[in-house]
């Protein structure tokens, strides 16, 4: 017997084993059966395989992975099956890059320069724990990218275009000279406070595109002058940042303050 409505008729004493008792019986059997499914169905929503598509989000929670808007169900189940792989490329630019891949911009064409890289356009050598986002517009171009399966050369760099030509800084969480919207670099900032190291800080992001003067490999004869570059930062003042705040309570502020020096992240 391998059903409570096949065994729970056996239970029925001898005076209500006729054929409505056998019926009721039955019903009560069903009922159970009932419940050790649902059970058995409560078990199997853990695994990410077995999970119904309405689970998808607690299952993300527990492995701290959003959906992203570019995901579907089927590609948000098998990130979440590879969540410790994942996990692995926190704090790495290959784990930056796949991050800002999942933004609703979809942007592919991220460089990460690390403060040792170069010389840092503010002039502050001794804050080693730093790096700038790169971001280009136009195709996908070698040596503009971080190398992965989202980056493909020829494939639309970005959403983004510049609407002015010229060099200039945006300083106020704005975003002015282009069209990115001010939601889209706010997802940009969330993604990179998320899987960033925690000691980590942004200074800025360039959009750009042409050639970044100063990027690593780039040297003399090797690139044609040209483009222009729009810099995203936050200048944080005083008073403009609330004391003790974090990424997750505040993630379109200021969060680190440091006075009179800038922060995107």
């Amino acid at each position: 017997m391998s059903t409570f409505r096949e065994w729970q008729p056996t239970l029925q004493p001898a005076g209500l084993r006729g054929a409505w008792g056998e019926r009721w019986a039955q019903s009560l059997g069903d009922h159970k059966d009932a419940a050790v499914a649902l059970a058995k169905e409560a078990v199997r929503a853990r695994f990410v395989g077995d999970a119904p598509s309405d689970a998808l989000s607690l299952l993300g929670a527990d492995r701290d992975l959003d959906r992203s808007p570019l995901d579907t169900a089927t590609s948000y189940r098998a990130r979440l099956a590879a969540a410790w792989d994942v996990w692995g490329w926190a704090g790495t630019p290959y784990g930056y890059a796949y991050a800002l891949a999942l933004t609703s911009a979809r942007v592919v064409s991220s460089r990460f320069v690390a403060q040792y890289q170069w010389t840092p356009p503010d002039g502050l050598t001794s804050l080693w724990s730093r790096f700038w986002v790169l971001v280009w517009t136009g195709a996908l171009t070698v040596g503009r990218f971080t190398v992965g399966p989202w980056a493909i050369v020829g494939d639309t760099a970005s959403p983004f275009s510049l609407l002015v030509v010229g060099d200039f800084v945006v300083g106020d969480g704005s975003t002015v000279g282009s069209d990115m919207t001010v939601a889209q670099l706010s997802e940009v900032r969330r993604a990179l406070a998320k899987w960033k190291n925690a000691r980590d800080r942004v200074p800025a992001l360039k959009l750009a595109s042409g050639s970044i003067v100063g990027t690593p490999g780039l040297v003399v004869g090797s690139f044609t002058v040209g483009g222009s570059v729009i810099t995203y930062t936050l200048d944080p003042i005083v008073g403009a940042f609330v004391v003790g705040a974090s990424p997750t309570e505040d993630p379109d502020g200021p969060w680190f303050p440091r006075v009179g020096r800038s922060n995107l992240v």
